[in-house]
């Protein structure tokens, strides 16, 4: 989610993965399936935001961040 800073178009949002959907659904998701293992410090924020929020992980990616830290793709 960002703010157009054009000049035709200052303010306006731009939401290309309907990040708001999720802010008011109170949940929160990552792009793709392999975010986690593309980027293992990932793992970290989820954990930080889902404690911060107390929002899940939607439900279609919980189990790829269970999986990324079953096989402990943080400690590379």
């Amino acid at each position: 989610m960002a703010l157009s800073l054009n000049p035709g178009s200052r303010g306006a949002a731009n939401d290309p993965f309907n990040g708001a959907a999720d802010i008011e659904a109170s949940s929160f998701a990552v792009l793709h399936n392999y975010a986690f293992v593309e980027d293992p410090s990932r793992l970290i924020r989820a954990s930080r935001l889902a404690a911060r929020f107390h929002w899940p992980l939607e439900e279609r990616h919980a189990g790829c961040y269970e999986s990324a830290k079953e096989n402990n793709y943080i400690d590379t």
